[in-house]
């Protein structure tokens, strides 16, 4: 009887996988909405990067170094690392977020973790005289559960692929 509630379990967490992995093959890698972003365009912009977290169980532990991944790469990129913790509908004030929802598996808290993760890159912008939420870009993947134990490694490994996306000249 134990070894069917295990296998249960197993065929439950395989099925579950099945049908999350494909999402994640097809992920597309662009972060810009726009082809036309320049290095120059970016050097012009001040950025602070915001931690949203939303992640539960101990499925996000490295915050910390998260932030300063994003700060460094943002500064060797020459991009200016703002420490503004408001928005203002200024031009090239921008607010880089990275936000994750994430829980435990099992009600009691064990077992991997499931949720998703997003980056974007955000500002206000005034069109015809009216504030607008401006979105420069954005990363984002579905519900899945890593490879890991947590989504310390899929987070860094999603600002790599973001940061590997700016223009370069």
């Amino acid at each position: 009887m134990e070894l069917d509630r295990n296998m249960h379990k197993v065929l439950r967490f395989a099925l579950l996988f099945t049908l999350l992995v494909p999402s994640l093959a097809g992920a597309d890698d662009s972060f810009f909405f726009e082809d036309q972003i320049t290095k120059e365009y970016l050097e012009n912009l001040e950025v602070n990067v915001v931690i949203d977290d939303g992640a539960k169980g101990a499925c996000w532990t490295n915050l910390k170094e998260v932030r300063e991944y994003a700060e460094e790469k943002l500064r060797t990129l020459g991009v200016k690392v703002s420490e503004t913790n408001y928005m203002v509908a200024e031009v090239n004030i921008y607010w880089f977020i990275i936000d994750v929802d994430a829980l435990r598996l099992y009600k009691n808290e064990n077992g991997p973790c499931l949720g998703n993760y997003s980056i974007s890159l955000e500002g206000w912008a005034t069109i015809n005289d009216v504030k607008h939420l401006a979105i420069l870009g954005a990363r984002e993947t579905k519900p899945f559960i890593p490879a890991t134990d947590n989504f310390n490694r899929p987070i860094i490994l999603g600002l790599e692929k973001v940061f590997a996306s700016f223009p370069k000249k």
